[in-house]
């Protein structure tokens, strides 16, 4: 059975998302601005706000999260148009040839310890493994649904969170709806599943649309650069 782990594509991910923050005022009404320091561990306990309390049972600290406009941390929605045809995209994220491409550096399907062909589809009861171009190791999960050009939804660091890309043809382009849900609700969660895992797919679907349309991946493979804090990894 894979076991949980922490999420998060990349560490450096879970500092920006401490560090894209916008600066408010506190809730005691101070008027001075929250302060987020780095460190090597991005925990909750970096964001530094002058008399604010951010412990787990804290209602000043979720009246902030809410007055941020964060008030559903167990899931969000992401979506994007991309110029191709549906069946293009599917393929893109369902298959490992697809899925290197655009999003891991290795990736496999297999059913009954058999692997599937590189171009071949994943199908829904499928085991799959992936790695990435970071040094977070490998990943596992389950593939929940695959239906060929609607619905490819497979879980994410967690048995229990899925994750479900959703396609839809309109006209020339093809909106992709990524949904990830059932992630937990608690501060420590907010920053390191909503937010690192938010910040994570945009840079990747990003990176699916512009591979479609123009051939271009914007992913940063070179190794000598794995430890740099950057925005493509």
């Amino acid at each position: 059975m894979i076991q949980a782990r922490e999420p998060g594509f990349t560490r450096s991910i879970t500092k920006r998302a401490l560090l894209s923050l916008s600066p408010i005022e506190t809730a005691n009404g101070s008027g001075e601005p929250f302060r987020f320091k780095r460190s090597n561990d991005a925990n909750v306990s970096d964001c530094v706000a002058p008399g604010l309390d951010i412990s787990q049972d804290s209602s000043e600290y979720y009246r902030y999260m809410q007055e941020s406009g964060f008030e559903n941390w167990t899931r969000f929605v992401l979506k994007v148009f991309i110029r191709s045809d549906i069946q293009t995209v599917y393929r893109s994220i369902a298959t490992t040839k697809g899925l290197t491409e655009w999003f891991r550096k290795t990736a496999f399907f297999q059913r009954e310890q058999v692997v599937r062909a590189d171009s071949e589809f994943a199908q829904s009861g499928d085991r799959y493994e992936w790695t990435g171009y970071n040094r977070e190791g490998l990943e596992a999960g389950s593939v929940l649904e695959a239906s060929p050009n609607k619905v490819f939804k497979f879980t994410f660091c967690s048995e229990n969170v899925p994750v479900t890309f959703e396609l839809e043809q309109q006209g020339s382009m093809t909106l992709l709806r990524l949904i990830q849900e059932n992630m937990p609700d608690n501060p420590n969660a907010h920053i390191h599943w909503h937010m690192s895992c938010r910040l994570g797919w945009t840079f990747f679907l990003t990176n699916l649309k512009s591979f479609i349309e123009t051939g271009v991946d914007l992913r940063e493979k070179d190794p000598e650069k794995e430890n740099l804090d950057l925005v493509n990894k």
